[in-house]
């Protein structure tokens, strides 16, 4: 261990720290120079002083787990920078009733309004969390309020939560493998939205540990109308969301599903492609026909979260209206249709095209499937 910003082996320096028993004064004081160079006429600076500064420093420093070095003069920045002051290695309780204690601890409610608190789960939840952080306890729910489902929390997750005077609100949670022993947090780098259909790879930027993806499938195809039926909507594409372990500057593969392609009248629009990065996927939704609407795309493998498209609408019974779009969760709109004319390609990412009126009009694409990546490291 380093003495840090300590005497330094200085003459009469002491091997540890004097009591104090003066209580500090109620106003803020300053220091003063001596007056024209006159010795004893300047503010006296007491050891006592000296030892609180230096007992501020090693506390922030050392806490934060940074290389001590007395002649690194960006130490206090690192340390501060790090944010590992907010990351405890004290996790309690049980899985649906967690406990953080830090050091130091904060002392009251009040204190913990708005910080960013860091830790990782021992167990997976089975239902609701209550989190209790140096004994202020309350709700661990989404940003929205709603309370965490079964699952929601699997065991060596990185968590971070702020709390407000209702409860303690998720704010990221990330499944990359993680050490409990380490740092449990990461720093944002960059973000990359990929949108041209097909496969190829894209490289994290340098630094980069994990990437939390954003993924869409192709929204449906839809098929042609005749002189007298209109038809209905296609279905959106699926949506996923995931964190992928990745390394600064290797390639990841990636393929990004294309909108499904309209068909001739009496057959189906195609089904959106499907979309896949680092084994999570996210499947297109239905193409649709005149005798069927398009489901919205469901399922694909991997992921945290993972949401339906919409389903695409009915054409207009007895009327000449297609069915509209259906839209991708989170993503593109559904194309539209209109009476007795023609309908729109979904939009991208993976809208479900729309379903043509009467009067024999050719039958819509889906949108384009995505990826949206946000690195950290």
């Amino acid at each position: 261990m380093t003495d840090l910003m300590g005497p330094d082996g200085a003459a009469r320096a002491l091997a540890s720290r004097p009591s104090e028993t003066a209580a500090p004064g109620s106003t803020d004081t300053f220091f003063g120079d001596c007056v024209a160079g006159v010795p004893g006429t300047g503010t006296v600076i007491p050891a006592t002083w000296l030892n609180r500064v230096s007992a501020q420093f090693r506390r922030l420093v050392r806490g934060s787990g940074v290389t001590e070095n007395n002649l690194d003069d960006e130490m206090a920045a690192r340390a501060v920078r790090s944010q590992r002051l907010n990351a405890t290695g004290v996790v309690g309780g049980t899985a649906n009733a967690i406990t953080l204690t830090f050091t130091p601890a904060f002392p009251s409610e009040a204190s913990l309004a708005h910080v960013p608190l860091r830790f990782v789960t021992l167990a997976a939840n089975t239902g609701p969390v209550t989190l209790t952080v140096d004994g202020v306890a309350d709700p661990l729910t989404w940003p929205d309020g709603t309370p965490l489902a079964a699952g929601d929390l699997p065991a060596g997750v990185a968590v971070e939560v702020r709390h407000d005077s209702a409860a303690y609100r998720l704010t990221m949670a990330t499944t990359a493998p993680i050490s409990t022993g380490g740092n449990p947090s990461y720093r944002y780098i960059s973000s990359t939205y990929l949108s041209s259909v097909g496969s190829s790879t894209v490289t994290p930027p340098d630094g980069a540990k994990i990437g939390i993806v954003e993924l869409w499938g192709g929204g449906g195809g839809s098929t042609a109308s005749d002189s007298t039926n209109p038809v209905n909507g296609a279905g959106g594409g699926g949506y996923k969301r995931g964190v992928i372990p990745v390394s600064g500057g290797v390639a990841v593969a990636y393929t990004i599903g294309a909108g499904g392609a309209p068909a001739a009248f009496g057959g189906t629009g195609a089904t959106g492609g499907t979309t896949t990065i680092g084994g999570i996927s996210a499947n297109g939704g239905a193409g649709s026909s005149y005798t069927s609407v398009g489901g919205g795309g469901i399922g694909g493998s991997g992921g945290t979260l993972s949401i339906g498209g919409q389903s695409g609408g009915a054409y207009q019974s007895g009327g000449s209206t297609g069915g509209g779009g259906g839209a991708a969760a989170r993503g593109g709109s559904g194309g539209g249709s209109s009476d007795a004319g023609n309908a729109s390609d979904g939009i991208q990412p993976g809208g479900g095209a729309g379903g043509p009126g009467t009067g024999s009009h050719a039958g819509k694409s889906g949108g384009g499937g995505a990826i949206y990546i946000e690195w950290y490291g």
